[in-house]
């Protein structure tokens, strides 16, 4: 009889897909209720693991053998519960389910059910009722799983890392966010960098005040690209952290497209701003 490869190496994440480091499993009886309950570092039982079982920095778990069943609650490494599951026992999957899709099962959301889809690949419900919607066609309905070691990791939606670091890797193909402001109308107008760090806007009407907000937290280098339209027909003023070369801002153009690039490796406290040229046309 054949049977699917189980991941022998899992790791376990947050919600925002960043490993849970420190994050604790605990073990009670299968009554619902918590009255701890041994799990076990080897096959022959005589010796028990910790309860609860603390994960590594990598949110990998140590080896654990179950005895009978068991109601099993996942925290993080501040104690905020996760997730739960009963009647978990050496043969279930009710923690982490891979059984095949079945399209006349109603599954519930969240992180303990996942399923297999016809094309070999994982799928988290992520709506209630969930029922007949097929994992690979369905995205309102189910959220693609990737594990470590992934060599088609195909993202179908947003990828928050949570200001994680991201390292080791290439990109290929890849696009910025364009914060699309349009005129400004005058006035104050603030350039959010949670929307987009590339901006693209259109001074007009009256004199305009630019902010610079949420900026990466020291230490950490951030940008703004700015594709400025009429930037001379207006005055402007620009954020008292901004310094230019010189110490004056550029003088820009009446009618006409210019490009600035604004760095900053200090939260905001300086900016440095350049003039990238002037009247794109």
């Amino acid at each position: 009889m054949a049977t699917r490869f189980a991941n022998p190496f899992p790791r376990f994440f947050t919600d925002n897909a960043a490993l849970l480091s420190g994050g604790k499993l605990y073990f009670y009886v299968d009554d619902g209720g918590t009255t701890p309950k041994n799990s076990y570092s080897d096959n022959a039982l005589s010796v028990a693991n910790t309860n609860p079982v603390i994960l590594s920095s990598s949110g990998v778990i140590p080896d654990i053998f179950l005895d009978g069943t068991y109601r099993i609650v996942l925290q993080n490494g501040d104690g905020v519960q996760i997730d739960s599951a009963e009647n978990v026992n050496s043969g279930s999957s009710a923690f982490v389910s891979w059984a095949d899709w079945d399209s006349g099962v109603d599954y519930a959301s969240g992180p303990a059910t996942i399923v297999t889809g016809s094309n070999g690949k994982y799928y988290k419900s992520i709506d209630t009722p969930n029922q007949g919607n097929d994992p690979i066609s369905s995205p309102a309905f189910w959220s693609r799983v990737y594990l470590i070691g992934d060599t088609d990791p195909v993202q179908g939606g947003t990828l928050d890392s949570n200001d994680q670091i991201i390292k080791k890797s290439f990109l290929l193909d890849y696009g910025e966010t364009v914060n699309i402001i349009g005129s400004t109308g005058g006035g104050t107008q603030s350039i959010d960098l949670t929307l987009g760090n590339v901006v693209s806007l259109t001074v007009d009407t009256s004199t305009n005040t630019f902010t610079f907000d949420s900026p990466s937290p020291t230490a950490i280098a951030c940008g703004i690209t700015l594709w400025i339209t009429n930037g001379g027909s207006q005055t402007i003023n620009w954020p008292a952290s901004v310094d230019w070369p010189g110490v004056l801002a550029p003088t820009l153009t009446t009618s006409g497209l210019d490009k600035l690039v604004f760095e900053t490796i200090d939260n905001g406290t300086i900016w440095t701003g350049d003039l990238i040229n002037l009247d794109y046309s």
